[in-house]
């Protein structure tokens, strides 16, 4: 359900809803109808701000995106009852762009072309480093403002900040996948 109303509320957003005060008290009886906590209000912020100032193709990216919003962490997971990192962006390119994806984050790290950290663009897969081994551990799909949405061992899929201390730690490289 609060997929399904994001969504709708989104593409109204997208449509030509403006942030004037009725909107606003609009958005707010939408969020009080769906289970949200103080930690996803900033992300649901974004998510507004974000789909507001995007192309067709981006629109599709964000519409998997927010399907998949919440799905809990699985290592080999693969469906929406839980799902790891790179089935995740696997799953979403595929639902978004008909592109296939290898399976593991280091195969998909050897697709693509390599891109610097501040050529960043919507859709670009971002690689983290996060053990001592010599591979690719972690992937997930930059969005926008030095965020990107991932299935993180924590939260599941979620959207965090590339200024996070850990993803600016552990950050690998990006490659770009769609032209």
């Amino acid at each position: 359900m609060f997929k399904k109303t994001l969504w709708l509320f989104l593409l109204l957003v997208n449509l030509g809803f403006s942030q004037s005060s009725n909107d606003l008290a609009i958005a707010n009886k939408l969020i009080n109808k769906v289970t949200i906590n103080k930690d996803n209000l900033s992300t649901l912020n974004f998510t507004l701000y974000t789909v507001s100032n995007i192309n067709l193709k981006e629109q599709k990216l964000m519409y998997e995106v927010i399907e998949y919003l919440g799905t809990p962490y699985r290592y080999g997971g693969m469906t929406k009852s839980g799902i790891d990192c790179s089935a995740f962006t696997q799953t979403v390119f595929w639902l978004a762009f008909n592109e296939t994806l290898p399976r593991t984050a280091q195969e998909q790290y050897n697709e693509g072309i390599a891109i610097d950290k501040d050529s960043l663009k919507y859709g670009d897969l971002i690689f983290f480093k996060t053990s001592r081994r010599k591979y690719v551990g972690h992937v997930g799909i930059y969005l926008d403002s030095n965020k990107f949405v991932h299935s993180g061992c924590k939260e599941g899929v979620s959207i965090a900040s590339l200024e996070e201390t850990y993803y600016s730690e552990h950050y690998l490289g990006a490659k770009r996948i769609l032209k």
